[in-house]
């Protein structure tokens, strides 16, 4: 009889270019790992969990030899959670290893019953998840996977900008790595450095998203790619190489529940940065009560993808400038909610828009990849 582990695991995936960044967070995943028996890395589609797994398991593993089985949990749609736990808890039993559940996410509320009993069942073994949301078990230690750190905004994307200060930053380090992938000539240089920078913040420093834009490197300028992103989004982005947009966006969408899906579209009005006091200000009402329903956390209309400090120092706040999928730059929505700009007012900037929202209550036209790519609300 064969090992039942091997029709679900597999070795740890190989890495095929540089790993950009993330010190700090590979440093602390792996600290976890050493101490805590369950580790989850959460975070929205394109954030960088899986490279970030990767290289946290090559680094744990090679400091102490412990075993790693890798199951990756997409690649499984046929497997129900009952024959995905069967097999692992006769594969693994008695044995001291490290399991990783990539892409946990797929399992929805399937998820949280496997890993429990994985780790009721297999006192040995300690567990690394990666997901778009936390399981919420006893003992978890949960590891948000931020974006890469960003230059500053530059004044004029068209003007010449000196390279040293944002040459240090990750995301600009990732992007000219992997356009140089794609253009074995390019160079970051002072008449494209302005662009550059423009480009990874309107990327909002999303590792997925840079290596999709730096993928066409070959056929567009800095300045070109900034202003095709602008003009069209998901169309540019899904024109690169790797994985496309639309892809991770109707798979978020598939796993969202219609709350989920109806706060995605209320937070599309915001054009600028929100807080979660705004969000429950806009967005609670109707269908969407500011008091959580049943099963939720007290904080639930909170955004759950990865928060960015406001220069201002007046706290955490996120950004979701996109038409979310299901809305009018996908597929016809059908909530058949006004959205909030024209319901209420939000007590700031123009009556009957909430802060951040345009000047004509449009929805902004660029595409950002947290909004995009992520579940947005649910216990954290």
């Amino acid at each position: 009889m064969g090992d039942p582990v091997a029709d679900v695991g597999q070795a740890v995936p190989a890495e095929l270019s540089s790993f950009v960044g993330r010190r700090r967070e590979l440093a602390r995943a792996a600290s976890l790992l050493a101490t805590e028996r369950l580790v989850t890395l959460t975070g929205p589609a394109g954030i960088g969990k899986t490279r970030l797994a990767v290289r946290a398991v090559r680094t744990v593993t090679g400091a102490d030899g412990l075993d790693t089985v890798w199951v990756d949990v997409s690649a499984l749609p046929g497997f129900r959670r009952v024959v995905l736990e069967h097999r692992l808890i006769h594969g693994l039993a008695g044995r001291e290893v490290l399991l990783v559940l990539d892409g946990c996410e797929q399992l929805g509320e399937a998820a949280a019953p496997l890993v429990e009993n994985l780790l009721r069942w297999l006192p040995r073994v300690r567990v690394l998840i990666t997901s778009q949301r936390r399981l919420a078990l006893p003992g978890e230690a949960e590891l948000a996977v931020p974006p890469l750190p960003l230059p500053p905004a530059p004044p004029d994307p068209a003007a010449p900008l000196p390279i040293d200060p944002i040459a240090g930053f990750a995301a600009v380090r990732l992007y000219e790595e992997r356009a140089r992938g794609a253009d074995p000539f390019f160079e970051l240089t002072e008449r494209n450095a302005a662009a550059v920078a423009a480009l990874c913040r309107s990327l909002d420093g999303i590792p997925g998203a840079l290596e999709l834009a730096a993928g066409r490197a070959h056929q567009y300028a800095p300045l070109q790619a900034l202003r095709r992103l602008t003009a069209e989004p998901l169309a540019f982005l899904a024109g690169g190489a790797g994985r496309a947009t639309l892809v991770d966006a109707e798979r978020s969408l598939r796993l969202s529940s219609p709350a989920e899906r109806l706060l995605w579209e209320r937070l599309s009005v915001f054009a600028g940065p929100f807080d979660a006091a705004a969000v429950t200000e806009v967005c609670g009402f109707g269908e969407l009560p500011r008091t959580p329903p049943p099963g939720c956390s007290p904080g639930w209309l909170r955004p759950c993808w990865p928060t960015v400090s406001d220069p201002a120092g007046t706290g955490c706040r996120s950004r979701c400038a996109c038409t979310p999928p299901g809305g009018s730059r996908t597929a016809p929505a059908a909530t058949g909610t006004p959205p909030p700009c024209a319901t209420k007012s939000a007590g700031a900037g123009s009556p009957g828009r909430p802060p951040g929202c345009g000047a004509r209550g449009r929805r902004h036209r660029r595409v950002n990849w947290r909004c995009a790519n992520s579940r947005s609300c649910g216990p954290r």
